[in-house]
């Protein structure tokens, strides 16, 4: 096994441990906000219901002045933590036309916002050490490690490889698709006249799968990333590659036909193209490459010039080219 198969190995399983700890920290605060609802919401049942059920029609009244108050406190001190998505801040309205339904919907809102914001930042940073973790893998073997360029890295994790948006644009289209599916749920359970019991499993259950979506992204964007800056260091140097199917027996038949098609055809670095030829296929994809190189005698001859030296005379620089093969090369 050779450098770069070894460290690519190393990689993905710093990368994991990384994404464990993640995991467990978003689990935790999701944990804590689904207490902190249930308080609210049991707060409701207890000023506004009636054996453990309320009146639609009571949660149709005005807010009164402090409860209007509160929820224009919690706006005001998201904006000042998150000036940056004070624009996500529902539109605020007179305190005589919020009833307490909206009242309640909107502090839903307050809340999956400032979880948005948690997991922008975690993922972020996540998402930024694995680049240049990745990418500074091929550099410290090729001689050139230095102060990684921060815009590749930032090109890197902001990429929108799916076409459906960025790793950021996803965690608030999540965090908006929960809020208003955790809304819905609300104002048809107090329609229906459900207990608060009932209520909170329901919102629960939909909190976790808020924290699934966000793992799940954790995950593939993680997988992309890594292949993405390795793959933007190796291509300086080597042209080819094919796919590398996860090795725990679990790899599905998408990723071991394309791995099978790209090992008799190899694909050039140039023509990548993330979910097509390029890791990851598909969601909870761990797909890797390996670099390729079909013809190594012209391969050598080339290295040799680019490093200043004569194809036909330069012995060192041929050997220096046979150890980057040894290093990278499977």
């Amino acid at each position: 096994m050779g450098y770069w198969e070894k460290r690519q190995q190393q990689l993905i399983t710093a990368m994991e441990k990384d994404e464990a700890q993640l995991n467990r920290r978003l689990t935790e605060t999701y944990e804590i906000e689904a207490d902190r609802l249930e308080k609210h919401i049991a707060a409701y049942y207890m000023k506004y219901g009636k054996d453990e059920v309320i009146e639609y029609r009571d949660l149709l009244k005005a807010l009164t002045p402090e409860e209007y108050s509160l929820l224009m406190r919690d706006m005001d001190e998201f904006a000042e933590l998150y000036p940056q998505y004070e624009h996500l801040i529902p539109a605020r309205k007179s305190a005589y036309i919020i009833n307490r339904l909206e009242g309640l919907q909107i502090s839903v809102r307050m809340q999956q916002l400032k979880i948005g914001a948690l997991e922008q930042r975690e993922v972020e940073n996540h998402l930024n050490k694995i680049a240049e973790r990745s990418y500074d893998a091929v550099l410290e073997k090729t001689g050139s490690v230095g102060e990684i360029n921060p815009n590749i890295v930032k090109s890197v994790v902001n990429t929108n490889w799916t076409g459906k948006g960025t790793f950021s644009q996803s965690i608030w289209g999540n965090t908006q698709k929960l809020s208003n599916m955790m809304n819905t749920s609300i104002s048809s359970a107090i329609a229906r006249g459900d207990n608060y019991d009932s209520i909170v499993r329901k919102l629960r259950k939909e909190f976790m799968v808020g924290k699934k979506e966000a793992y799940r992204l954790i995950y593939t964007e993680g997988t992309f990333v890594m292949n993405e800056a390795s793959a933007q260091a190796i291509e300086k140097m080597f042209d080819y590659y094919s796919v590398e199917p996860i090795r725990d027996g679990k790899a599905c038949e998408r990723c071991l036909s394309i791995a099978s098609d790209t090992a008799s055809k190899p694909v050039r670095y140039s023509d990548r193209v993330a979910g097509l030829n390029f890791p990851p296929f598909h969601p909870w994809c761990r797909c890797s490459t390996i670099i390729v190189i079909p013809d190594k005698q012209e391969w050598i001859e080339r290295y040799v010039m680019t490093h200043g030296g004569d194809p036909q005379i330069s012995n060192e620089q041929k050997e220096k080219a046979r150890q980057v093969i040894k290093d990278f090369v499977a």
